[in-house]
Parts: structure tokens; C-alpha cells; sequence
């Protein structure tokens, strides 16, 4: 009688390990992997943020942002220095880019403002000397700041 406890406490842990193991697919049998729903729509979310304005306004060689309680228009041509870098957020890093314009105003934007893939892309497109893979280099190695100065005319 005294084993009954061990025995079922072991049949119960193992249910339970494999009910949770089925759960969590740990052993990638039990759950079919064409069904990547979260993956297609992961896909079609960053695409759509790859071509996604965002907070910019892109209109011939001119770009626009709302800067406070205005707008600021700005050609490419305004950009005097582009300096990048990351910042350590605890457990993830995030890339910034302040914008220093001939005007003397700076605009700082990062990963997470609305319209940023587009806007670093028309950006590579505009001032072909910045380092095509710039934002790569950035990235790598993590938690560290990584700082460069991108673009200075």
C-alpha cells in the first residue's frame, strides 16, 4: 500500500508531462507543421510595415514628419548628419537614427516609429555613400551601442 502514492504520483506526473509536452510541441510530433497561420501572418504584417508611410509623408524629392505641433518638410538634400546607433532595453536592443538637418533642428526616430523601414529605405535610396548594410552592422553584437556616424556633409 505504501508504493500506491509513489505509483500514482509517477502516472500522474507523467500525464501530465505528456499532456503539457503535446501542448507546448515539444517534441514536434504531435501538432502538423503546415499549420503556420501565425507565421503567414506574421509575413504579411511585416510587409505591409516594410511599405507602410507610417508618421512620413513622401511627395517627389521632399519628405515630411509632424515635429511637435507642426509639420516639417524637409529635402533630401537638408540632411547634414546621420548618426546610428542601439540602445540595450533590457532584454532586446533597439536601433536609433538622430537626423541633424542644415537647419540646425534634430529629429530622432528608431525601429519602432511607424513608416521606419520605408523611411531607411527611400533614405539608402537618397544618400547612396551611407553603408548599404548599415543597420546590420548596428545590430551585431548585441547590447552593445555600436554608434556611427552614418552620413556627415
Amino acid at each position: 500500500m505504501e508504493y500506491a502514492h509513489w505509483i500514482f504520483g509517477t502516472l500522474f506526473s507523467a500525464l501530465i508531462l505528456f499532456y503539457t509536452s503535446r501542448q507546448l510541441n515539444l517534441f514536434g510530433k504531435f501538432r502538423r507543421s503546415e499549420n503556420n497561420t501565425w507565421q503567414r501572418n506574421s509575413n504579411a504584417d511585416f510587409q505591409k510595415q516594410l511599405k507602410d508611410d507610417g508618421i512620413f509623408t513622401y511627395e517627389n524629392s521632399y519628405f515630411s514628419f509632424p515635429f511637435f505641433e507642426q509639420t516639417k518638410k524637409y529635402h533630401w538634400t537638408d540632411i547634414k548628419t546621420l548618426i546610428a546607433y542601439k540602445e540595450d532595453i533590457n532584454t532586446y536592443d533597439e536601433i536609433y537614427l538622430r537626423i541633424l538637418f542644415t537647419d540646425g533642428q534634430v529629429f530622432l526616430i528608431n525601429e519602432t516609429t511607424p513608416g521606419w523601414y520605408k523611411f531607411i529605405t527611400l533614405l539608402k535610396e537618397n544618400i547612396p555613400s551611407i553603408p548599404a548594410n548599415w543597420d546590420y552592422d548596428i545590430a551585431i553584437p548585441a547590447f552593445t551601442q555600436n554608434m556611427t556616424v552614418l552620413f556627415d556633409n
